[in-house]
């Protein structure tokens, strides 16, 4: 950084969300002039060159669709400093996810479900139509403006939807196996199903090829999600997974009566398991939303895409990706740009690896990532923080003649005690835990500390998230604590339970123990009923580390059928011949 700067253009305002791969700031562009949302790789993932390219792969696919309602990327780069400062700088959206939305405030009415689900299928067909399938369409990577829903406002609402975070999209056709480098930190990670479980299609956790229709799967998902408030099937995540595989697709308006049977029809058919027996594509699901409902004509679309445009067309670099791997400006950019800043050249579809495309290679680390809220509005920054409580602690002291520093960050809520303290008595301040669910453990203790909390008890817990990230904290992010207050975290083992898979069938089996975090591999031998699981090594129950493989044995062929030998009916014995009475003949 110099002068404070990031690669000497963005200037930090406020950190607006941070999960395992990366922390996202609002910032202002001062080379263009406009506020942006940076993307900043955590330092121990930017120190791996071979990272970059799963990173940069939401720069690829983003950029080839053409749609108001896809958050822009404008530009990506490095700074060659130790560590390096890796970065993807965005569109600066406004609002909450609707995974935070129906959290805080309950599910959605269904008009706004209806115009929610018709904005992101529009943008889902723009995806599909320059050949990129989204792949991981879940709550938390979809934008909402809370303030256009009471009283609702259609169209405000509509322009303020935003489809989020490409970083695990891909052409159709291929399926979600690979190594997922940021989620391990090395592009050495073992290969495995990547998704999102709650919201994952079945095709996509059997490891078959994935395609527009899998977008549909999680459409309707998230669809279920905002009508209703509740994941789609609940449990743990090999109940969950079986689910997606096996159980027939849920019912809106049995969680929450009252929904109308069209939108359980549109759920229904979008989550049904073979993917040619849901909807054809995504205007045909759109249809099926009777968009007559909506109170959204097509005449205002077409408006509001012309008012969405205008209000986003600023001049920004256009971001390629040379061979070096390294986004960079076109150097060739001629006197036109200004009268055509909002205008961009696309692709057609995300290139394959070695096949001419400019940029990190596509399969150098399958371009594939956890899902993380982008843009987790209400996230606390932790030297803003440090600025507020400074100040509420300098406000029972003398005054100072120096006057506060003015933050343009926005201001966290902290709360002192409303009642006169006596002049010996202490007025607590109370601050927000901040977020540090999905941060690596050492990540969390400096924010922890910075924001003024104490680092409490760590406990190490199995389960599917990589070795020391943090799953759980307690007091929970967003609960109003003391400064100084201990908060104990549960950061994850790297170790989990190999799943019961004994009697499943190999795809089954297979989904499960990927799941689970582990590598499967099927062996056929014997005989017995063939494809169904009859042994597995390691054991289920054994606790091993993620990655370790696992074994699954099925019979190769079913047993010889065998023919009963006929046995000969037993043969009645003769009666022995009973001697006729003789009459005994008296004596004359």
């Amino acid at each position: 950084m110099t002068d404070g700067l990031v690669a000497g253009r963005f200037r930090l305002t406020a950190l607006r969300g941070s999960g395992g791969t990366a922390a996202v700031f609002a910032a202002v562009d001062e080379q263009a002039g406009h506020p942006v949302a940076l993307k900043l790789l955590h330092p121990h993932l930017a120190a791996d060159r071979a990272v970059w390219a799963a990173f940069f792969e939401e720069v690829r696919a983003a950029q080839s669709i053409v749609h108001p309602l896809v958050a822009e990327i404008f530009d990506a780069g490095t700074v060659e400093t130790d560590p390096p400062v890796v970065w993807i700088a965005m569109e600066l959206v406004e609002g909450v996810t609707l995974e935070e939305h129906v959290r805080a405030h309950g599910p959605l009415p269904s008009a706004a479900a209806r115009v929610l689900m018709d904005g992101l299928l529009e943008a889902l067909a723009a995806a599909h139509a320059q050949g990129v399938v989204h792949r991981d369409l879940t709550p938390a990577n979809v934008m909402i403006a809370s303030d256009a829903l009471e009283p609702f406002d259609p169209m405000l609402f509509r322009r303020r939807i935003r489809l989020l975070d490409f970083g695990l999209a891909d052409v159709p056709g291929r399926t979600t196996r690979g190594s997922d480098a940021l989620l391990a930190g090395t592009a050495a990670a073992p290969a495995g199903v990547v998704a999102s479980v709650p919201y994952a299609s079945p095709e996509q956790l059997s490891g078959a090829p994935v395609t527009e229709a899998s977008d549909l799967y999680q459409a309707g998902a998230t669809l279920f999600f905002a009508l209703t408030g509740r994941v789609p099937f609940r449990g743990a995540s090999d109940v969950v997974v079986r689910a997606h595989l096996t159980a027939p697709p849920p019912v809106p308006s049995a969680e929450r009566p009252g929904i109308d049977r069209a939108m359980d029809r549109v759920v229904t058919t979008a989550m049904l398991k073979r993917p040619a027996d849901r909807f054809a594509n995504a205007g045909e699901m759109r249809r099926a939303l009777a968009p007559a409902d909506t109170g959204v004509t097509a005449a205002a679309v077409a408006e509001s895409t012309v008012a969405i445009r205008t209000d986003t067309a600023v001049t920004r670099a256009q971001p390629g990706l040379p061979s070096g791997g390294i986004p960079a400006t076109d150097p060739d950019a001629d006197a036109d740009a200004d009268a055509r800043a909002a205008t961009r050249v696309y692709r057609t579809s995300v290139p394959e690896s070695g096949a001419g495309a400019s940029g990190p290679p596509h399969g150098a680390a399958a371009g594939r990532r956890p899902r993380w809220p982008a843009w987790a509005a209400g996230g606390v920054g932790a030297v803003a923080l440090i600025g507020i409580i400074a100040l509420s602690a300098a406000a029972g002291s003398a005054p100072s003649a120096v006057p506060p520093p003015v933050s343009s960050a926005p201001t966290p809520t902290v709360t002192a005690s409303t009642s006169a303290p006596s002049p010996t008595e202490t007025v607590p301040v109370l601050v927000d835990v901040p977020p540090i669910v999905g941060m690596p453990v050492g990540d969390a203790r400096g924010v922890l500390a910075a924001a003024g909390f104490a680092v409490g008890a760590e406990t190490a817990v199995d389960g599917t998230t990589p070795a020391g990230v943090v799953v759980a904290a307690d007091p929970a992010s967003g609960s109003r604590r003391p400064v100084g207050t201990a908060v104990s975290v549960q950061v994850a083992s790297g170790r989990n339970a190999i799943p019961a898979v004994m009697g499943l069938s190999i795809a089954e089996a297979a989904a499960l123990v990927s799941a689970a975090g582990f590598v499967p591999t099927a062996e056929y031998a014997g005989a017995g009923e063939p494809d169904v699981v009859v042994a597995a090594a390691p054991a289920a129950g054994a606790v091993v580390a993620l990655g370790t493989g696992v074994t699954l044995w099925a019979p190769a062929s079913a047993p010889p059928a065998v023919t009963p030998t006929p046995v000969p009916a037993p043969s009645s014995p003769s009666p022995a011949p009973v001697p006729s009475p003789t009459a005994t003949q008296g004596t004359p």
